[in-house]
């Protein structure tokens, strides 16, 4: 029974129900965090390159590659906040409250602001 409260051996994997489980929006957690922390790494190696890149170059145009590469790590990481968002939001809409460490939850924004 402790390992099926505490989250042992698929206590969440096994769900009958058509909205996804904590589990599911865990690893979506998971996905959309690297998603995002491989676009940072896009876009420090980028501004690292396009910092050099005025160094031995000079003033240049705005689609130059280090430009492109840095503006791509901004959008990765800004699609992939913005899907992170979307999905649980309308994951918390379609479950009011919910079960955690057995006991009833609120909706995010009400727990958030501390109310009761």
């Amino acid at each position: 029974m402790a390992q099926h409260i505490l989250g042992g051996e698929n206590a969440l994997s096994r769900s009958t129900s058509s909205v996804p489980s904590l589990h599911s929006i865990l690893w979506l957690r998971l996905v959309f965090g690297l998603t995002t922390l491989l676009g940072s790494a896009i876009s420090f190696f980028a501004l690292s390159w396009d910092i050099q890149w005025h160094t031995f170059v000079g003033r240049d145009r705005t689609l130059t590659p280090p430009h492109v590469l840095l503006l791509s790590g901004i959008v990765v990481c800004g699609l992939a906040t913005l899907a992170a968002v979307t999905i649980e939001t309308l994951w918390i809409k379609k479950n009011q409250a919910h079960r955690c460490f057995g006991q009833r939850s609120n909706k995010a924004g009400v727990s958030a602001a501390g109310r009761r």
